[in-house]
């Protein structure tokens, strides 16, 4: 009893411990994106998101902002009156660029509009004419646009709306969304041209600067004419004239840009990393100033007689400084710009134009083409009848009318061959016609193709964020704030040690004064600090790591899954359809001998199928089809009412025969079902039985066998037999070899679920004859199961295994391919969706499998890891390099080496910790699948203790 109530506990705790990314996705919401321009670092995040947080909504149910996306998701009750234009005019009431983003709204130029009066016209007319289709329509003179939202599923199209447009004789075309998304590409390169632009310009500035104080100074010809006197007090130099004049287009020019983003900052009591910019560069460019003036309007000799050596001057250092972080800039654009390539690949998979055909006969057999004509493809509708000519992509998602031809869906699925594609056959817009011209009828267009579905989940996961990340936004906080306290705290400890006390050696300040000694480590501080390093940490590793994963055919939904994914201790598997092939085959027909029913194998078939037709489920399925092909029997002659499934165990019906008013009771399912008790206390099947002993053997075989009983008499039973998938066994132990324990879930019976689990191998746990209900709570024992200590024969058992096993109880990742399985997808840790192919929007699923390959699953478990590990490296190097640099540039090491850190070094440094952290996502970029003609060791296949 005390271990029972144990068992109990661990249970509820692990119910209470359930993944929030499955819970979060049950409740009913609605999710706005937004356009977020101006964040330039994570302290900017922060802003952005204060700006969030100061709504103070109740139906806000969550929120997330990415800086390298440049964008904001916020997610609310479906019933909430919070409107997306407020929370957009929030985010730009706190200084950033902010508009509200409708990727799959129908967007439209509209040219004609001449008057305040025109968008309420075109506005009113679209609703009137489309009342029960269109959610909401949007008009604007100034930017010549109109943008639709469309109800899903409904049969209006964009030709619709573009011909009811032009019939109030306005011009209009659909705008592109390829060259909308091209735009974003151009906008990256747009932006990393600015920053190459402003760079150059300030290397001319910058270099002579830096040549007078590396170069010309050593040299007494050189430094003698730099340092001439040039006013009437014999006090200002060559030099000094020089480096203010080239100095001051950097520092309001070129660093114009740095203050108008700090004094935006400054408005909303915020700090950013352009605050540090400004105040180190500011600093040091004022006072240069200073100096100058004081000595062109002083009268004595004082400064220069007690020191031996003229004031010093900082203008090199500013200018240099703004230079190194333009050159950060460009750089760390250009890094951005390839870690968004994924998305941009996948938009350009869709051709721009599609050929349209005419028909005059819609019946398949008979249609006859009428012409032909080119069109925009996205103003094509459902049920278009689509020309594709050998070598051009798909532009819809459709099914083949006529032709026959092979699909290349490598770059959707991951697929390396080309897929067969005949009369009925999907096909994927995007994908690839490589032979044979093809007619298509459109069933998925615009938003809904399954391309444009890939690209959100790409882009919606690379703008989530990894709960790790959360750990950088709490530093980001409080870290401009923190810099420039620790900035003054080093400038005053050292003009106290300088001024109050005797530490400080005299030749340490003999060179440049006490206050100059003081100043450059105040600087330094400032400009050594780099906040951009944390805020892109996550997101770049992120955005790389779903890229390469949809490259691959492996959809992860976000940040939070692919921190969750890492962490797998255990994978469940579903057994059929996801370990099996999941298209069992009859391989035995069984009559019961001696009933007054007196029916042969061709009449049981017939009674099996006809009950079945109705049914959803894979064996009924599998009869039916063995029915009408294989066998091709006419069941023409019997139908069935009063249809009733009973989950898991098979179904209920009445079943009439041609020629007959008496209906009969049929049922058909599993041998429990129809062992159990009818309904007048009798049996279908004596447990003594010899009928009972044959199904056992059966089942020891690995047959799963449906049995069939009419009016309480049992008529006999159809044995299916299905098979594991080919690559099964090899990812089973591939996961093993990763410290992952396997377990298999089936409503199939104990023997079968043996004999597949013995044909496989490495599994460690067996739950059979599970309700979906009952896979749930397969999955609630695993999460409170003690994790298990796994050798791992490759010696690959890492820190983070160790470290991820250190609470004790397991991580689960369920594995299915069905509606069936969502509830087990939800309840686990994380749901993976194997060989969803264009249903990629599984609510459930926190990674979905695009092919229907389960060596997938270990793709993706190496994936996330390869990824996580590279933001725990990021972070660990941002991190580190604020704890060592900042330190530093304080003058921790000062009294020991006697050298102190250059501002000029310090900015440079700064702008290239932000650059190495990008580079170091890209590094993502060379994962590889593993090989599935791996070595493995021979393992145990099943342990009888774990068969549940």
């Amino acid at each position: 009893e005390e271990e029972e109530e144990e068992e109990k506990g661990r249970l509820i705790k692990s119910s209470n411990s359930a993944s929030s990314f499955t819970e979060k996705q049950t409740i009913k919401s609605k999710t706005y994106h937004f356009n977020v321009e101006g964040m330039t670092c994570a302290s900017c995040v922060s802003g952005v998101e204060n700006a969030i947080k100061s709504i103070q909504d109740d139906s806000m149910i969550s929120f997330s902002v990415n800086l390298l996306s440049e964008s904001a998701t916020v997610v609310i009750a479906n019933d909430s009156k919070l409107k997306p234009d407020d929370i957009a005019n929030e985010i730009s009431d706190f200084g950033f660029d902010c508009a509200v983003s409708k990727p799959d709204a129908m967007k439209f130029n509209v040219s004609g509009m001449v008057c305040q009066s025109c968008p309420p016209r075109i506005e009113n007319a679209i609703l009137k004419r489309f009342p029960n289709d269109v959610v909401s329509v949007s008009a604007s003179e100034l930017l010549e646009k109109v943008v639709v939202e469309m109800k899903p599923g409904t049969s209006v199209g964009a030709r619709d709306i573009l011909y009811a447009i032009q019939s109030l004789g306005y011009g209009c075309e659909i705008w592109n969304e390829n060259e909308s998304d091209e735009k974003k590409g151009r906008k990256s390169k747009l932006i990393e041209r600015k920053y190459k632009k402003q760079f150059l310009l300030s290397v001319p500035l910058a270099l002579p600067l830096l040549l007078m104080m590396i170069v010309f100074d050593p040299i007494d010809e050189t430094k003698a004419f730099f340092m001439q006197k040039v006013d009437g007090n014999q006090r200002v130099s060559l030099m000094w004239i020089i480096s203010w004049i080239l100095a001051t287009p950097a520092q309001f020019v070129l660093g114009y840009q740095f203050y108008a983003r700090a004094f935006s900052a400054m408005k909303h009591k915020t700090a950013t990393m352009d605050t540090l910019i400004a105040m180190g560069t500011s600093a040091a460019y004022f006072y240069s100033v200073y100096v100058v003036l004081k000595n062109v309007f002083s009268k004595s000799h004082d400064d220069e007689n007690k020191h031996g050596k003229e004031d010093a001057i900082f203008f090199e250092t500013s200018t240099v400084l703004i230079s190194f972080v333009l050159l950060g800039k460009w750089l760390e654009a250009r890094a951005k710009g390839k870690a968004s390539e994924a998305i941009q690949k996948l938009v350009s998979l869709a051709p721009n134009t599609a050929i349209i055909c005419e028909v005059i006969n819609n019946n398949i057999e008979a249609m006859q083409i009428v012409s032909e004509r080119e069109i925009d493809s996205n103003l094509l509708q459902r049920d278009d009848v689509v020309k594709v000519v050998p070598g051009s992509a798909f532009p819809v998602d459709g099914v083949v009318l006529s032709g026959e031809t092979a699909a290349d869906e490598s770059a959707i699925t991951g697929e390396s061959l080309p897929v067969p594609k005949t009369k009925n056959s999907f096909v994927i817009a995007g994908t690839t016609n490589t032979f044979g011209t093809v007619f298509v009828a459109a069933t998925n267009v615009g938003a809904e193709r399954a391309l444009n579905k890939i690209v959100r989940l790409v882009e919606d996961a690379q703008t989530s964020k990894a709960p790790i990340q959360a750990r950088a936004d709490k530093i980001s906080a409080v870290f401009v704030p923190s810099v420039v306290a620790l900035a003054f705290l080093s400038f005053i400890f050292w003009l106290i040690a300088v001024k109050a006390t005797t530490s400080v050696p005299k030749s340490w300040t003999d060179d440049e004064g006490e206050f100059v000694f003081c100043f450059v480590f105040f600087v330094t501080v400032l400009v050594i600090a780099c906040p951009c390093a944390l805020g892109l940490a996550t997101p770049t590793a992120v955005m790389v790591g779903t890229g390469v994963g949809a490259k691959l055919g492996i959809l992860i939904k976000g940040g939070e899954p692919l921190e969750i994914a890492h962490d797998v201790t255990v994978v469940c598997f579903d057994k059929t359809g996801t370990l099996t092939l999941g298209k069992p085959s009859v391989v035995e027909v069984f009559c019961a001998p001696g009933t007054n029913v007196g029916i042969d194998e061709a009449q049981l078939l017939k009674i099996a199928a006809v009950a079945e037709k109705s049914s959803e489920h894979p064996l009924g399925k599998a009869i039916v089809l063995y029915v009408e092909e294989d066998r091709q029997l006419d069941v023409s002659d019997l139908s069935v009412s009063n249809f009733a499934a009973v989950p898991g165990r098979g179904l209920e019906c009445m079943l009439r025969s041609e020629g007959r008013q008496q209906e009969k009771k049929l049922r058909v399912g599993n041998s429990d079902f129809i062992l159990d008790d009818d309904d007048d206390g009798s049996k279908a099947i004596s447990s003594s039985s010899s009928f009972s002993e044959i199904i056992r053997s059966c089942e020891e075989k690995g047959c799963t066998v449906v049995c069939v009983e009419l009016d309480g008499v049992f008529l006999g039973f159809i044995a299916l037999a299905d098979k594991p998938r080919p690559e099964a066994q090899k990812a089973l132990r591939a996961l093993k070899q990763r410290n992952v324990e396997i377990a298999m879930v089936s409503g199939d019976n104990k023997a079968v679920c043996e004999t597949i689990a013995r044909q496989i191998g490495s599994i460690d746990y067996i739950f059979s004859q599970c309700l979906p209900r009952d896979k749930v709570n397969c999955v609630k024992e695993l999460q409170a199961r003690e994790r298990k200590s796994i050798s791992s024969s490759g010696g690959s058992s890492s820190s983070s295994s160790r470290r991820r096993t250190k609470n004790g109880k397991n991580v689960v990742a369920f594995v299915g391919d069905g509606v069936n399985d969502a509830p087990a997808m939800t309840r686990a840790n994380i749901g993976i969706a194997v060989g969803a192919g264009t249903d990629i929007a599984m609510e459930a699923a926190g990674i979905v499998l695009v092919k229907s390959d389960i060596f997938d699953v270990v793709h993706a478990l190496d994936l996330s890891r390869a990824t996580f590990r590279r933001i725990e490296m990021n972070l660990f190097f941002s991190l580190g390099y604020n704890a060592l640099g900042i330190p530093i540039a304080a003058g921790l090491l000062y009294p020991f080496v006697k050298v102190r850190l250059p501002p000029e070094v310090a900015g440079l440094a700064m702008a290239l910790s932000s650059v190495s952290v990008v580079t170091s996502s890209l590094m993502l970029k060379r994962f590889k699948r593993c090989k599935e003609e791996e070595e493995f060791e021979d393992e145990a296949v099943v342990t009888t203790d774990n068969i549940v």
